[in-house]
């Protein structure tokens, strides 16, 4: 069970709470459960009833679909402070809402662009820049950088093969450091 303390901070890193009030976050504490899930587990699957609202505390959760052919096509990747679920209950986050929703359909627009445009690597160099963000070094996994670009893993294995025999990235068992990101700027353009 976390501290209020700790639950407050978790909410007030959330966009969709960023500007809510104190009775808002008070009310919405009291509601609230903690849960650790295991990795890889399913938090819920297409169809089910969206009658919650789940936080990000810590890790990551994976927004994915399954596609005919078993391959999984990622639609998000979510972290600490990224919410997912039912808001009904909680009007005062709608604005962050709206928020989120502007920054996901840009988001999105930008990705059809790149599958319309741009070629695996170019794409790959591209959402490895967008996932750093401030930070060199992170984890991603191939297959979920696949599901991100539309790609075959196998296609990102190479397009990353290729980064890292450049120096313009390094791999360690699932990390990825960039080295070079002002290369990986020019290759996703």
């Amino acid at each position: 069970m976390k501290q209020p303390e700790e639950a407050l901070a978790v909410l007030r890193r959330s966009r969709l709470f960023d500007r809510a009030s104190a009775e808002d976050l008070a009310s919405l504490l009291k509601e609230s459960r903690w849960r650790k899930y295991p990795a890889d587990s399913y938090l819920f699957r297409e169809g089910d009833p969206a009658d919650h609202l789940l936080i990000v505390a810590s890790g990551e959760v994976k927004i994915s679909r399954a596609t005919e052919s078993g391959s999984d096509v990622v639609f998000a990747v979510l972290g600490p402070g990224d919410a997912l679920g039912e808001l009904g209950a909680h009007p005062s986050a709608m604005w962050g809402v709206v928020n989120v929703l502007t920054s996901y359909i840009r988001t999105k627009d930008e990705a059809f662009v790149d599958l319309a445009v741009r070629d695996i690597p170019g794409r790959v160099a591209r959402k490895l820049l967008d996932l750093a963000g401030t930070q060199s070094t992170f984890a991603l996994s191939q297959s979920t950088l696949a599901g991100l670009v539309g790609a075959s893993r196998e296609n990102v294995n190479r397009a990353l093969s290729r980064f890292a025999s450049l120096g313009y990235i390094s791999l360690d068992r699932g990390r990825i450091t960039l080295l070079r990101p002002d290369e990986l700027r020019r290759r996703g353009e």
